[in-house]
């Protein structure tokens, strides 16, 4: 919940976070996601301490993704 986290970030005030919190779940919901389910993904975000998602990750921490393309032969 990526829209989620980034409001838990950027306010620091409890009442500035919730209230975009519920913009973010009537955005979300008017786009089509289910209700409940964006609830539920919100409630994660809710647990987590600001501080965490503050701090500098690790390399050993952070989702790396490395693609190798391979050339196709006859062409």
């Amino acid at each position: 919940m990526v829209w989620g986290v980034r409001a838990k970030r950027i306010f620091s005030e409890v009442v500035s976070y919730q209230k975009h919190r519920q913009a973010v779940k009537a955005q979300l919901v008017n786009r089509g996601y289910d209700g409940a389910f964006v609830e539920t993904e919100l409630i994660k975000v809710d647990n987590k301490k600001r501080e965490d998602l503050l701090r500098e990750k690790t390399n050993s921490e952070r989702n790396t993704r490395i693609h190798t393309y391979r050339q196709l032969r006859g062409l």
